[in-house]
């Protein structure tokens, strides 16, 4: 079995965690642990998806082809969840009856809220992730030479083309929030 190594970015977590084995970059604030031998991020908090998924991070390590492609399928997975969700929707309300029992009345309810409450997160995620992809997608030609997703970041927002050098400005401020 491979030995991972934790990378854990704060320092009440690393407290929290003596038994894990080595401790590097702790940065203050940032509550995300970095898997290195599976190259896995992960959110420390729930719903952490400013801390863990900021495009630029990302796309430098991912690069932006991958980078696009994984948060189209994330994306589509958030969809397929809602699409789920509804379905059970739809067949609890179908069982639900007011002549059973009130343990069996309040699991129905129970179960629809919660799905209720997936899905709305699910389509939020969805618009979110797709809306992010697309504004990205839309700036990642170059306008020199009209290269697609040829580029590396040199700096957060700026990218300069793998083909001619051009530079622009590929996340504006603001743009991912």
């Amino acid at each position: 079995m491979a030995c991972l190594t934790w990378h854990l970015q704060s320092p009440a977590l690393a407290a929290s965690f003596p038994e894990l084995t080595t401790f590097t970059k702790l940065q203050w604030g940032s509550r995300r642990a970095y898997c290195k031998s599976t190259g896995l991020e992960i959110g420390l908090r729930w719903a952490d998806h400013h801390g863990c998924m900021e495009p630029a991070d990302s796309i430098r390590r991912l690069g932006f082809a991958r980078w696009y492609e994984r948060r189209l399928i994330e994306g589509h997975a958030w969809f397929i969840s809602v699409v789920f969700c509804m379905i059970a929707i739809a067949a609890c309300m179908e069982e639900l009856t007011f002549r059973g029992s009130v343990a069996r009345l309040l699991a129905y309810v129970t179960l629809v809220a919660a799905s209720v409450a997936i899905g709305i997160y699910g389509m939020l995620r969805y618009q979110k992730i797709l809306t992010e992809a697309e504004q990205l997608g839309e700036h990642a030609t170059c306008g020199a030479c009209g290269a697609y997703a040829r580029f590396r970041l040199i700096s957060p927002s700026q990218v300069r083309c793998r083909k001619c050098d051009n530079e622009w400005c590929l996340i504006r401020p603001g743009q991912s929030e």
